[in-house]
């Protein structure tokens, strides 16, 4: 999620300033401010944002000078935030002279606020406002519809309203995917109207195979060149293989999972090369200066012909995309068809929804699948051995105790700590799920609410969302245990590793489980709860407990989650770390990844030729 400037606190004290505190003096002088700013084209832009600045300090209700100084600062990258933020008040209703959404430039307005709060993971917000964009008798396009079946959110406010999301879902794209032409002006980027799919890995009840397919079928509908093939692909028997992702920074969790086996795949055996993409905005972090590379810089509007051909000159017999729907950049690269195979990985743990002659195969690992998997997928479904590791993982802890990540220790953390900064009672019973605030389904809400109702000495640590209205929704959520819940910051992976060392249980997040967080935390020996879902995203720690030969901590149910949890102590910790070493450094890993490669590329085993 892009980072976000608070407000200033004199910016922040105004706006929170009641309105009967506002004196005629003080609207008075807003309105000169304002007046000035407004209908002098000559001023220097410093004279101008002050006047604005003091225009909304002096009366924070004022709506065109709200406006003026939000659309200014909407910007500037650094303060952006606070512009959109104050372009949102100019349209409530308690404003003076608030901004009408019919007329053009405010549904241009509502437009961009939407889209701006989706990035930023304001979901309410943003619907809220392609719903009034929509709405607006100035809307003439479709753009505002296809928004708005796109924009999924991942704080639903209860089971209930997750449902009534998914069936907005298939209403809106079952309203665009009917008409027959879609209105969309040429200047529309596919940034702009179509919003990322990633959300769909919470929403574990629906049919995301369908829900993906739709994504696909509504984006090659609005922009029908994504849905490019070469004009040639090299002949089959090669074993030239790109690698593309858009997570190729250091201590992104796609190079946690795949770094270690690409780095020691038999480069006598295949030809390896990496496909770069870099995102607008974004520093190319790539990790290994002595690997091959092509680098795709989605900087301006001809990226993806430039990348195209970059690609097709390399002649791949096989493109393996390491990850779906995080990147837009990586979304669109790979609806095209530009090499003979194409796969796609675990990077994301959902199917893209493009056709299988496009994307021909999912490489995912048998020990984290059910029977019924390939249902899950539009591509065909290639499972790397279920009684083998499926990666090749190092410690994220070193042998002096230090975390791997920002290289100090973890062990001197002890529960005074968190007790003075969180306020999380030492004497208490610790549960505690840091999964990123997006996996915490409504569902997990009860489980984890069971828990406390049932250990009276319980408290739950939970990882705190980015903005006060996700967490209003979590809050509203677990509101009748909220005085034994303790929401926590992102924090620094070594005082991470600290308080799961000093938690009695680690809870796996459900219906979205933990893979790297799991993967760590077992590796401390915290014993880690867990209830498999019913795709790839839920079931990671069933396949590192398959794994370790250890799978006490794994529930058959909801009810049975709340009974481990109760019964965790102090002899799970010995039995994990007494386990865990099974599940690091693990050629075979390796050796699996070869065999599946070879599969995929129709050659031969390295040995048989």
């Amino acid at each position: 999620m892009p980072q976000v400037a608070p407000l200033s606190p004199e910016l922040q004290s105004a706006l929170n300033r009641p309105r009967g505190s506002i004196s005629p003096a003080e609207k008075h002088l807003s309105r000169e401010y304002y007046s000035r700013a407004s209908k002098d084209p000559s001023l220097p832009f410093q004279t101008k944002m002050g006047l604005l600045h003091h225009a909304v300090l002096a009366n924070p209700y004022y709506a065109p000078a709200l406006e003026m100084y939000g659309w200014e600062l909407t910007q500037i990258k650094a303060v952006d935030f606070a512009g959109f933020l104050l372009l949102e008040r100019a349209f409530d209703p308690d404003m003076e002279e608030y901004l009408n959404p019919n007329t053009s430039r405010s549904h241009f307005l509502c437009t961009l606020i939407g889209r701006y709060n989706h990035t930023i993971h304001k979901y309410e917000t943003a619907r809220r406002f392609f719903m009034k964009a929509y709405e607006s008798s100035s809307n003439n396009t479709d753009v505002n519809a296809v928004q708005l079946a796109t924009c999924i959110t991942s704080f639903p406010t209860s089971v209930k309203n997750a449902a009534w999301h998914l069936a907005q879902f298939h209403q809106w794209m079952d309203k665009v995917l009917k008409k027959e032409k879609l209105l969309i002006p040429p200047v529309v980027t596919y940034d702009l109207i179509l919003l990322s799919a990633f959300n769909f890995e919470l929403y574990y009840e629906a049919d995301i195979r369908a829900c993906m397919h739709k994504y696909y079928l509504l984006t090659v509908k609005i922009f029908p060149s994504l849905a490019y093939a070469a004009p040639r692909f090299a002949p089959g028997g090669g074993r030239k293989v790109g690698v593309a992702s858009g997570f190729f920074g250091k201590n992104n969790s796609v190079i946690a999972d795949f770094g270690g086996m690409l780095q020691r795949l038999d480069r006598s055996r295949f030809d390896l090369v990496f496909i770069n993409i870099v995102e607008k905005g974004h520093a190319d972090e790539f990790p290994w200066e002595a690997e091959r590379k092509i680098d795709v810089l989605s900087a301006d509007d001809g990226w993806l012909e430039r990348a195209r051909a970059a690609i097709e000159a390399q002649q791949f017999d096989l493109i393996l995309y390491l990850d779906s729907t995080m990147s837009s950049s990586v979304q669109q690269l790979m609806m095209s068809k530009l090499a003979r195979v194409q796969a796609v990985s675990h990077g994301h743990p959902v199917t893209t929804g493009i056709p299988r002659e496009t994307v021909n195969f999912f490489v995912s690992w048998a020990a984290a699948e059910l029977p019924s998997a390939q249902d899950h997928y539009t591509e065909e479904l290639l499972l790397l051995e279920g009684s083998t590791m499926h990666q090749y993982y190092s410690h994220r802890i070193d042998a002096e105790g230090r975390s791997v990540i920002t290289n100090e220790p973890y062990r001197q953390f002890e529960r005074a700590f968190f007790e003075t900064l969180y306020h999380v009672p030492p004497q208490r019973r610790w549960y505690t799920c840091m999964q990123k605030p997006f996996k915490l389904h409504p569902e997990f809400d009860e489980m984890c609410l069971g828990i406390l109702a049932k250990d009276p000495n319980g408290v739950l640590i939970l990882h705190a969302p980015d903005f006060e209205e996700n967490q209003e929704v979590l809050q509203r959520r677990l509101g009748r245990a909220l005085d034994r819940v303790h929401f926590v910051p992102a924090l620094p992976h070594h005082i991470l590793m600290g308080l799961y060392n000093v938690s009695d249980v680690v809870l796996d997040s459900y219906y979205a489980g933990g893979c790297t967080t799991t993967r760590e935390a077992l590796e401390i020996g915290a014993p880690v709860v867990t209830l498999p879902g019913k795709y790839l995203g839920g079931r990671w720690s069933l396949a590192y407990y398959r794994i370790m030969g250890y799978t006490e901590l794994v529930a058959e149910s909801k009810e049975h989650y709340v009974e481990l949890a109760l019964s965790v102590g102090p002899r799970h910790r010995e039995e994990i770390l007494a386990n865990v070493h099974k599940l690091f450094f693990r050629d075979e890993a390796v050796q699996s990844w070869t065999r599946a490669l070879e599969t995929m590329l129709g050659v031969a085993p390295a040995a048989d030729v």
